[in-house]
């Protein structure tokens, strides 16, 4: 049995740039309302606060979500499950005979995802599950579509992708 989870909080990097971004929108606006109450009217004091409030709103909501966002792999002898919680709170499932083929392989999702995350391409017909790092479990669907899941323990979910397999024929 192979199970992993993987989740955005575990990158120190993108804790970094979301505290960053959330601070260069806020800290110009904070001073602005400094500048506004020394200077400025009550209606644009009123004005920049809201505008300040919703700002801090908008960032709490999408920083706690990405911080809470987690992918979980799990397979067994007998299929493939996968989640990105708290998009995807109920488990997926694929069995062999839904899997036509499968490679696990470095990835550049920047390049071919457009970033880590859940990504949709319609053109491909592919669907990405990546939280951090460059390899994936790339799945071609006996239905013409394509799944990619991302991983940081390549070796283990080749080994669990090779036993799930031979249960195929």
């Amino acid at each position: 049995m192979f199970s992993e989870t993987q989740s955005f909080k575990d990158n120190p990097l993108i804790v970094v740039v979301l505290g960053l971004s959330m601070l260069a929108g806020i800290i110009p606006l904070a001073v602005g309302i400094f500048h506004v109450t020394r200077e400025g009217s009550q209606d644009e004091l009123r004005e920049l606060t809201i505008v300040l409030v919703f700002m801090v709103l908008i960032f709490g909501i999408v920083y706690t979500l990405l911080l809470q966002a987690r992918l979980d792999t799990r397979i067994d002898r007998n299929m493939l499950e996968y989640r990105f919680t708290p998009l995807i709170r109920e488990w997926r499932s694929l069995h062999p005979v839904d899997i036509e083929g499968w490679v696990v392989r470095e990835s550049a999702p920047l390049r071919e995802y457009r970033g880590w995350g859940i990504r949709k391409s319609f053109r491909r017909k592919l669907t990405a599950y990546t939280i951090r790092g460059k390899m994936v479990l790339e799945i071609k669907l006996t239905n013409g579509k394509m799944l990619v899941i991302g991983t940081q323990r390549s070796k283990e979910l080749e080994m669990a992708m090779e036993r799930l397999m031979q249960n195929k024929e």
